[in-house]
């Protein structure tokens, strides 16, 4: 009798520790992300934010009317930009906390991944943060095949960065064929690599399409080919991730049904996701609609070891994982940009100063 509470409270203690050691970083990521007083764009968004209150309500310069609206509740409050922005913090910390918990075996895994990339960008483009967390919050009506919502929600979502629109894309999940699916995304993608340049003059043929097309100076054809080799390897490689997720499962029997419904539905989006390569085509900034679903891969990545035990049939594939997500972080973060946005937002915060 002795052994056996001596043997729960030590099972119940290293559950515990990983807990621990979990909300330590998000509290870390937490004081990073809400006390940041310069990045990229920051001086941009507080001149924003002290003249906004100013203006006609119909004027929100270039914002989304969501994020418009909070920042003139804020400013008109007389609070500074930096508790506004301590504000989108913390709501941000909330829901990456949220979907964590809800699809994750390993959270420490997941965040501490996410915590390396892209977490740093996640933070100077804190509108699209909002808006891809809210997508993915969204996840169950996709497996609930609940349409509406799903599309109310990405709606919502767009009030606060407009390329959450993208992910109304999401839909094609409730295909049946998905071969056809597959078959027909990855030639499609294929043909606006190669067609890139004329797509670009097109697009100054549409309504105001001049005004767009200026910004438009095309990716490289390498990059984009990097790119879309890189997702459909990453596509075929996460339906065997998945799979091995599904066969640990079966032999011990860890995972919730939500956490299940997920690990099915990872590899659908990753392929869907290819879709976003007519636009990386046109302009790399797209690339932020890839980098949002990191996350599902990371979390995906992190049920694929329960109790240190990982199928032997997926150690090579979830390594070719870590391999493509790492290449993406040094070529769209750490490359370039190590100075500019990562050690500047580290050397800039409120409470470390």
């Amino acid at each position: 009798m002795m052994n056996t509470s001596r043997s729960n409270l030590l099972n119940g203690s290293n559950r515990k520790i990983p807990s621990v050691i979990y909300y330590f970083i998000l509290f870390f990521l937490w004081i990073i992300f809400s006390f940041n007083t310069s990045n990229v764009d920051f001086l941009t968004y507080k001149a924003i934010y002290e003249v906004l209150p100013f203006l006609p309500s119909s004027e929100n310069l270039g914002l989304e009317p969501g994020i418009a609206l909070i920042m003139r509740l804020f400013s008109k409050t007389n609070l500074s930009f930096d508790i506004f922005f301590m504000a989108m913090g913390t709501i941000s910390i909330i829901l990456l906390n949220e979907i964590i918990k809800k699809y994750s075996i390993n959270k420490t895994v997941s965040i501490l991944l996410y915590f390396f990339f892209p977490f740093f960008l996640d933070i100077t483009q804190f509108r699209n943060t909002l808006a891809y967390f809210i997508i993915l919050l969204g996840l169950p009506f996709l497996i609930k095949r609940k349409i509406l919502p799903y599309i109310v929600l990405v709606l919502f979502a767009s009030f606060f960065h407009i390329s959450a629109l993208f992910y109304l894309l999401f839909l094609f999940c409730f295909v049946k064929n998905i071969r056809n699916l597959q078959w027909g995304l990855l030639i499609v993608s294929l043909a606006a690599i190669i067609l890139r340049p004329i797509i670009i003059k097109l697009v100054s043929f549409l309504p105001m399409g001049y005004k767009y097309s200026i910004y438009l100076n095309g990716t490289s054809f390498i990059v984009v080919s990097m790119v879309y080799i890189m997702l459909v390897i990453n596509y075929f490689v996460s339906i065997r991730v998945s799979q091995g997720n599904m066969e640990l499962n079966d032999k011990f029997n860890f995972m919730n049904n939500n956490q299940m419904d997920f690990t099915e539905l990872v590899p659908i989006l990753n392929l869907i996701i290819i879709c976003s390569i007519p636009l990386i085509a046109l302009d790399i900034d797209f690339f932020r609609i890839v980098r949002n679903c990191f996350l599902l891969n990371y979390i995906n990545l992190s049920n694929s070891i329960y109790k240190g035990k990982l199928m032997k049939s997926t150690v090579g594939y979830v390594l070719i994982t870590f391999v493509i997500l790492f290449v993406f972080s040094y070529f769209f973060l750490y490359m370039n940009q190590t100075d500019s946005v990562v050690l500047k937002i580290l050397q800039n915060n409120s409470l470390f100063n």
